[in-house]
């Protein structure tokens, strides 16, 4: 029995790890409590991602913009992810509307196959309307069109040390502009011209 139970805990694992490729690119279909419509994803930041949503209701169309931040759980193949942004559209029998928007949520890639599944409660506050207030909860369904590979996540860290080491050499150079900039002031005008010996105050 015990060793069933071990056999189980290696497989998941594995899944996850298996699942654990990162994604810059996801478009998918959400399906929601009162409404339905097209999400697209796209990683920004090692964990921060952007995501846009156009969905449609009986009484609403919006198009929504989010920010989140994932929080992985079991490697990198299940996060929590939260996160806030905007809407704008219109609401039946009232017209345009805009409003803001958080979201918290729960995603998985799936094993082998370029999907991730996720289930999220997206509350909202319509700015100056009497049905100010509205709490959703969706599932999503995306489809990877854009993988972010091993080599590519090596060539974006090796991107980021080479702006690194040009930041650093140009803060020195800088400072060395700076240094010499301040002995020059410090110089005589013969001293700067190179007479200084014949010119130039002597001791004594």
């Amino acid at each position: 029995m015990k060793q069933g139970v071990g056999v189980i805990i290696c497989v998941c694992l594995l899944s996850f790890q298996a699942a654990a490729q990162k994604y810059s690119t996801a478009l998918g279909l959400r399906f929601g409590n009162q409404n339905y419509g097209i999400t697209v994803k796209q990683r920004i930041f090692k964990t921060v991602a952007v995501e846009g949503l156009m969905t449609a209701g009986e009484r609403e169309l919006l198009g929504t913009f989010l920010v989140v931040n994932h929080f992985p759980i079991l490697g990198r193949g299940l996060n929590v992810y939260a996160g806030g942004g905007g809407h704008l559209g219109g609401l039946k029998d009232f017209g345009p509307v805009l409003g803001i928007d958080a979201m918290i949520g729960l995603e998985v890639k799936l094993p082998f196959m370029p999907l991730t599944v996720s289930a999220d409660f997206k509350p909202a506050y319509h700015i100056l309307h009497e049905d100010w207030f509205d709490a959703n909860t969706a599932v999503s369904v995306r489809y990877i069109i854009g993988k972010d590979t091993k080599k590519q996540r090596v060539r974006k860290r090796e991107k980021r040390k080479r702006k690194k080491e040009r930041a650093k050499r140009k803060k020195e150079r800088l400072k060395e502009r700076e240094k010499r900039r301040e002995e020059r002031e410090d110089q005589s005008f013969w001293e700067r011209i190179g007479l200084d010996g014949l010119f130039g105050k002597k001791d004594g």
